[in-house]
């Protein structure tokens, strides 16, 4: 799931769209990180 994703920035070559993804794996990862500590 996470292979498509760069490829896909490589071939747009949009910065912004860069931020974007960016922002919201990070958002998510946080997300996954809260939540295995919370069962923890």
């Amino acid at each position: 799931m996470a292979t498509p994703i760069p490829a896909y920035i490589c071939w747009r070559g949009n910065r912004s769209y860069v931020m974007i993804v960016l922002r919201y794996s990070f958002l998510l990862y946080g997300l996954m990180l809260l939540v295995t500590f919370g069962e923890v």
